[in-house]
């Protein structure tokens, strides 16, 4: 079977005529131009969607490369925080020692 130029979605300019004489039986004169339109708004609706969603998509990776590639040097370094000592954490001391420690340093 040769392949036809025509071929939409692997039918034929035949089998597209039969659907169409078809869907006319069916459906009647009147309600098939009201279904085209309809059809097509959707594909157009459909097709607007997915164009904003691309361009949405497109401009959140372009904002988001630009801030990765941008220098930290705009942004104001952190304030340095002095932290308290944790006092949780083991010490290689013995208990004496580290109270004796303590009482040298003033805690």
């Amino acid at each position: 079977m040769r392949a036809s130029r025509m071929d939409f979605f692997g039918i034929g300019p035949l089998e597209i005529v039969l659907i169409l004489i078809v869907a006319l039986l069916v459906l009647g004169p009147h309600k098939i131009p009201e279904i085209g339109r309809t059809l097509g708004k959707t594909a157009r609706a459909v097709k607007k969607a997915t164009f904003d969603l691309t361009a949405e998509v497109t401009k959140e990776i372009e904002a988001t490369e630009k801030s990765a590639l941008k220098p930290e040097e705009d942004t104001p370094p952190a304030p340095e925080q002095e932290t308290a000592p944790n006092l949780e954490e083991e010490s290689p001391l013995s208990p004496e020692e580290e109270v004796e420690s303590q009482e040298r340093h003033g805690v």
